[in-house]
């Protein structure tokens, strides 16, 4: 359900859609996370930046520690001057890692065998065409290549890496490894016994319903972060989708299997069923764009509340 508080007449250029996440009515959890550190294993341009600031935010809201780890990982372009994510995470202490209470950043499943105590993995996956086409335009908007560089190039210079979701998901560390068949069976074992959550992109906020009943959280009010807005042309746009078939054959039945499930959620987590919507008095404003709502308003402040001042602002509020 939508809600626009803009009046007619008055829409602005700039209007951004918050949207607004309360969790599952008749859903409940039956398990006892609060001693686990959250590990989630963001995949490059799968709406994780989004789910990162989220977490970064539940973490200060909450006076835990967050922890990144930052770089990119198989030399893939993420922007400029990214370190590599391996080296990254040499560079810290296993002790460092276990006082984290939501550990982030494009690592290799594995992590949780340097840290002293259970954790709890999440992920999110990504049609892997669109992924790409997405990872692409944002090469061109970060400057990493020019709109008509072939896709085979950027292949062979190691700005982009065949079955990115599978070799992370495997914990595939070695870039020059080959991804085969047999890799692809272990990300799905590793995501079948030790992941809590899978989602995808396109269901993303029946992730974040879970996470809040999981954890107590308020509702969350949200935007996407980190949009590429680089266009490059139907035609090109063809040929990387083209090339994404080709090179991502495992990622797509990887993808296949994340998005059959009935939910994003292991059995075991939740009893009743993922019905209803219980909205909660108290909403916690995520990511950078909402910062000026945050001046603005009451920590924590109501829906109505944010309702009122997306439409001082000329910005639109999405219930989801």
């Amino acid at each position: 359900m939508s809600v626009d508080p803009t009046p007619a007449g008055s829409r602005r250029d700039s209007k951004i859609t918050i949207k607004y996440v309360s969790p599952y009515a008749e859903l409940m959890p039956i398990v006892w996370l609060a001693d686990h550190t959250v590990v989630f294993t963001h995949i490059p341009k799968a709406a994780g930046s989004t789910l990162d600031s989220i977490l970064k935010d539940i973490a200060e809201d909450d006076g835990l520690k967050w922890l990144r780890v930052m770089g990119t990982l198989y030399g893939q372009f993420l922007g400029p001057g990214k370190p590599d994510t391996l080296a990254e995470l040499r560079g810290l202490s296993n002790e460092a890692l276990s006082r984290a209470q939501f550990l982030t950043g494009h690592l290799p499943f594995g992590v949780h065998e340097r840290i002293e105590g259970k954790c709890f993995y999440i992920t999110v996956l990504r049609e892997p065409v669109s992924r790409l086409v997405s990872h692409f335009r944002y090469g061109v908007e970060r400057g990493g290549w020019p709109a008509a560089t072939a896709i085979e190039d950027l292949l062979r210079d190691g700005l982009l890496i065949d079955n990115p979701q599978t070799r992370q998901l495997a914990g595939l560390r070695d870039a020059g490894a080959k991804c085969t068949p047999a890799t692809l069976e272990t990300a799905l074992s590793n995501l079948e016994s030790h992941y809590g959550i899978v989602g995808v992109t396109e269901r993303f906020d029946e992730v974040l319903k879970a996470l809040i009943g999981l954890y107590g959280w308020p509702d969350l009010a949200y935007t996407d972060g980190q949009v590429t807005t680089a266009r490059i042309g139907g035609e090109l746009e063809m040929k990387v989708a083209e090339a994404a078939r080709r090179m991502d054959a495992l990622d797509a039945e990887l993808y296949a299997w994340a998005a059959s499930r009935e939910t994003p959620w292991t059995d075991g987590l939740f009893a009743g069923a993922a019905r209803g919507t219980a909205k909660q008095d108290q909403v916690l404003l995520t990511s950078s764009i909402l910062y000026h709502y945050r001046r603005e308003l009451p920590p924590r402040p109501s829906f109505q509340s944010i309702c009122d001042q997306a439409m001082a602002n000329g910005d639109a509020v999405e219930f989801v």
